[in-house]
């Protein structure tokens, strides 16, 4: 078999749907929302509420549910099995931590601010990895809608800010721009953001089903003494502790982290032309630049982006 996009489960394209001979319509349920002609049609329709899942295993073993409706349960077990001694084992390395860093998640979009709610895999995977997540005596599976001041009055003081963001650029003038209170978060001021952009990386397709992927750099964050070795690699979240100065980008260097010589750092972008097309070149420099914990002085970075 193979599978097919033809819409939202809202705004679904019953004639592709008919045209396919489509044997069943895969949807994530929402409240009050109804299929209006495909329900009439007779494919049947599969609801995935995998996203309503508690925990981040819990989640996972949805993937039993496809294995069995493509006869492949055997092959869903062995991956499910796997996931859970691995997520298990990570898990096994924090329990006797005493330091527990203060979480914050998301940020403000169009006057709200969307948390994961106390009792969502999201804030499970958090207290999972030793976090301390700020919203985790909100007894809710879903996203709690909060306003700027509801969140800093609780969450001023979180020690990590976890952002996911499409867009391939980040920066602390950026997000300075979306909300001048941004600013007042510690973990603002402290340089210890960390962002996915969503556009480039896999993780809505990956961390359903492998929920040992995103716990892994969650670890590394807030535990970085128990990573084992593991550092971020951009596979999903990047470190955003750079210079103001510096546009930051998921594609280049991202363990970057700034001992506060803000005013010492200088970026100069130019365009090139060339064969195939243009490029742009970025030329950094700084006179000292913490990375992994060493001081580098007198730093010179060159990156090109096609």
């Amino acid at each position: 078999g193979f599978i097919a996009d033809a819409g939202s489960s809202v705004q679904s394209d019953v004639e592709r749907y008919i045209s396919l001979r489509t044997e069943a319509v895969f949807t994530s349920p929402l409240e009050h929302a109804n299929y209006g002609v495909l329900e009439k049609v007779g494919i049947p329709i599969v609801e995935c509420a995998d996203y309503m899942e508690s925990s981040p295993l819990g989640r996972a073993e949805w993937i039993k549910l496809f294995g069995l409706l493509f006869n492949e349960e055997q092959k869903a077990d062995s991956i499910y099995n796997h996931v859970v001694d691995k997520y298990t084992n990570m898990k096994k390395l924090i329990e006797s931590e005493p330091n527990r860093p203060k979480i914050l998640s998301e940020n403000i979009i169009n006057g709200t601010w969307y948390v994961p709610g106390g009792n969502s895999y999201m804030a499970q995977m958090f207290a999972d990895a030793g976090g301390s997540y700020a919203w985790s005596d909100v007894n809710t599976t879903g996203s709690i809608p909060l306003d700027m001041a509801q969140v800093l009055s609780k969450a001023h003081d979180a020690d990590v800010w976890l952002i996911k963001s499409f867009d391939p650029e980040f920066s602390y003038s950026k997000l300075k721009a979306q909300h001048a209170l941004n600013e007042k978060f510690k973990a603002f001021t402290s340089r210890n953001v960390y962002y996915c952009d969503t556009e480039r990386t896999t993780l809505f397709q990956d961390f359903p089903f492998h929920p040992e992927f995103l716990l892994q750099e969650y670890i590394a964050i807030f535990h970085p003494h128990l990573a084992d070795g593991y550092t971020l690699n951009g596979n999903f979240l990047v470190d955003t502790g750079m210079p103001e100065e510096l546009a930051l980008n998921s594609t280049t260097t991202n363990r970057l982290r700034s001992d506060g010589h803000l005013a010492d750092a200088q970026r100069t972008t130019v365009d090139v032309g060339g064969v195939g097309g243009s490029r742009t070149e970025s030329y950094v420099r700084a006179q000292q630049i913490g990375i992994g914990g060493n001081t580098i002085k007198d730093v010179q970075i060159s990156c090109s982006e096609n």
